[in-house]
């Protein structure tokens, strides 16, 4: 999922933009937090959200082959 995830964001973001994909395990749910630089943070968010909620929804469809719960959130790197 991880691998996915960091090919859908290097689509979005700028060329040579260096960032993080996070992952944390809890009990039945895997948390995915992008980190990026704050220039990008805005084109991952999108107009009103809507490029974050559809890479949301793109890794949960991928998460339901294997009867997994995801949740991708955005961060700043510092």
């Amino acid at each position: 999922m991880k691998d996915f995830l960091k090919k859908i964001v290097l689509s979005i973001v700028s060329e040579g933009v260096v960032f993080d994909i996070k992952e944390e395990n809890s009990d039945d749910l895997k948390i995915y937090t992008i980190l990026a630089p704050n220039e990008e943070v805005g084109k991952l968010i999108g107009k009103s959200g809507k490029v974050i909620n559809s890479i949301r929804t793109l890794c949960r469809l991928k998460a339901l082959k294997t009867q997994e719960r995801v949740l991708v959130k955005i961060g700043q790197e510092s």
